[in-house]
């Protein structure tokens, strides 16, 4: 009787394990992607790859770096990295300083960030979208960051900031 609930605990141990281990939100960064300042004042950091809290916003796109969503980020600290999936490095560069985004970008033409992350679907996205922001924490995906909506987002960075 004992070996029998000994094995029907340690299968339950071993498919709840298992069972976690496949919900997990685990993100990669690919840190071997090119990177670029916009501007001479703000530099990228390649330890904001390690941080414990970071923000990951993942544009397909320009349009998203025309509104102004850093100005909440800056009195915090926390490490952003951006992806940009555009081909034209130039275009980008002369795009985020037209809007005076001066935050450095890690440049991803062929959009790895998006492809081996699987982000669009793991997050339950339409496959159109053309942008993605994430909390993170060490590797994980906390949750989404809402950087479009001003002050839901301020809320959520005080929030990620303070846990």
């Amino acid at each position: 009787m004992k070996s029998a609930f000994t094995s029907l605990l340690i299968s339950v141990t071993l498919l709840l394990t298992a069972s976690c281990i496949n919900n997990q939100q685990t993100i990669e960064f690919y840190p071997d992607l090119t990177t670029y300042n916009v501007v001479d004042t703000v530099q990228f950091d390649p330890s904001w790859f390690d941080a414990d809290k970071k923000l990951i916003v993942a544009s397909k796109s320009l349009f998203m770096f025309s509104l102004p969503f850093m100005d909440i980020i800056e009195p915090y600290d926390l490490p952003v990295l951006i992806y940009i999936s555009v081909e034209d490095k130039d275009e980008i560069i002369t795009h985020l300083q037209k809007h005076d985004f001066k935050y450095p970008f890690i440049h991803d033409p062929k959009g790895e960030f998006f492809k081996g992350n699987n982000i669009l679907e793991r997050m339950k996205m339409d496959p159109e979208n053309t942008v993605v922001s994430l909390f993170v924490e060490g590797n994980e995906i906390s949750e989404p960051a809402q950087i479009g909506m001003r002050h839901l987002l301020k809320e959520q960075v005080e929030e990620f900031t303070n846990k």
